[in-house]
């Protein structure tokens, strides 16, 4: 199994367009897959009928392994309100990362499968008044990560579960290169399997260029074009919204200053900490922001149909199904951001209207048929929460349904998809992540 995934990953299967695609499971009877918001969709009736087998109950069926991918918890934030008559949020060292849990007992060891030093990044450098650098897991995070990782235990860990308790032969676990996923991750671990014991190993890409779990919007051409383009539109329908006249008034900047999702960083850091918004805002005007930074995000991730989500998260997806089939393992924790969990709610086909919030989860599930050990499903759960992906046929997906999904959402040749178009204008490092 390649664990340096990074540029050069490739599936040595052609992609398949979701606007029409043609499959076989099985030997089984071809099936056209219609396009749907996006997003494929095999029929019910179709996918049932071609696999000759009537969906089991997930009672009668063997837990087989589990993968879960879950953003990081609060932090503190990227962004800071425009114009000079705000007052700073003091975000201090004392109250928001003093890391009131203290240090576990039980360590990571974290190593790097494509080699070189690990170096755990903040997105900014710098501090926030009050000494808290910027984008960075504060206690009430910690606090997230260790509420998450209880509740995987229960459904996850003790007897006639999915494991007794953790062993490196049944547990994989990987984070992105920053500090903040990192500590969410350890703070998953504490939650699950206590803070004593050896140390827990977590695979950490040295290279973020290496890195799949990320859309890489600066580094791909096509996706920032996706995101370029976008940002325009969300721009000249935020300036018209009285949310913004409001804004720009009290902060006595252009209302092109100001931009939904820098905005709905801001808020959100505030609302997860229980701090006071620097200016006064109704209701309705923090919801409309909200809306226009998720709207913002989504559109640009699907405004050219299934490119979008198979370039922000398609080699990831592609990785989950192989260690699906080949990696004996058991457990797979997957510490990521915002923009990990988005894009694969958007290619399984089961994102709500909300932007995912601190520690949200995505869970697959792969369960085997005791009665038909050849015969295997996936469940998705979102938010602890059961979801029928787009291309199933119910809850319980067929591996065969499955595994076609994901194919249509994995790129044969991601450098050449990425560079179809060349455009010449960055796009800001900081929206991302």
């Amino acid at each position: 199994m390649t664990l340096c995934l990074g540029d050069s990953f490739e599936v040595k299967r052609k992609m398949q367009r979701w606007a029409s695609a043609v499959f076989s499971l099985g030997g089984a009877t071809a099936l056209t897959m219609v396009l749907a918001k996006n997003i494929v969709k095999v029929p019910q009736a179709e996918a049932e009928a071609a696999l000759d087998i009537a969906t089991p109950d997930v009672q009668d069926l063997q837990l087989d392994k589990v993968f879960v991918l879950f953003r990081h918890g609060s932090r503190t934030p990227l962004h800071k309100f425009p114009g000079e008559s705000v007052k700073p949020t003091v975000w201090s060292t004392k109250e928001h990362c003093s890391f009131m849990l203290g240090e576990f007992d039980r360590k990571l060891q974290l190593s790097s499968p494509c080699g070189g030093d690990i170096q755990p990044k903040t997105t900014y450098a710098g501090l926030l008044p009050g000494g808290c650098p910027r984008g960075y897991l504060t206690d009430v995070g910690r606090k997230d990560a260790v509420a998450l990782g209880i509740r995987l235990k229960h459904s996850l860990i003790g007897p006639n579960k999915l494991l007794e308790t953790y062993s490196p032969s049944d547990v994989y676990v990987r984070s992105t290169t920053f500090q903040r996923t990192i500590d969410t991750a350890n703070g998953v671990l504490h939650g699950m399997f206590g803070s004593k014991g050896k140390a827990i190993h977590v695979s950490v890409n040295a290279n973020l260029r290496d890195e799949v779990m990320i859309p890489h919007v600066r580094a791909c051409p096509l996706l920032r074009l996706m995101f370029k383009e976008q940002r325009k539109i969300a721009m000249k329908n935020w300036i018209g919204t009285e949310p913004a006249s409001h804004l720009a008034q009290q902060l006595g900047v252009d209302p092109s200053e100001t931009f939904p999702l820098h905005l709905r960083d801001v808020l959100t850091a505030l609302n997860a900490h229980n701090k006071p918004l620097p200016v006064e805002l109704e209701t309705d005007h923090v919801q409309v922001i909200d809306s226009m930074a998720t709207s913002y995000l989504r559109d640009s991730l699907l405004s050219k149909g299934s490119i979008g989500p198979t370039l922000a998260i398609g080699r990831f997806l592609a990785e989950i199904l192989d260690r699906m089939n080949n990696d004996p393992r058991k457990l797979f924790l997957f510490s990521g951001h915002d923009t990990t969990v988005m894009p694969t709610l958007l290619a399984l086909g089961i994102a709500d209207d909300d932007w995912p919030p601190f520690c949200a989860d995505i869970r697959l599930e792969l369960y085997s048929d005791p009665n038909a050990p050849d015969r295997k499903y996936v469940r998705a759960l979102y938010l602890g929460k059961p979801k029928q992906m787009i291309f199933a046929p119910s809850v319980l997906c067929p591996f065969e349904v499955f595994t076609e999904g994901i194919k249509n959402v994995t790129p044969t040749d991601y450098n050449a998809l990425c560079n179809s178009v060349e455009i010449s204008e960055p796009v800001s490092k900081s929206d991302f992540h």
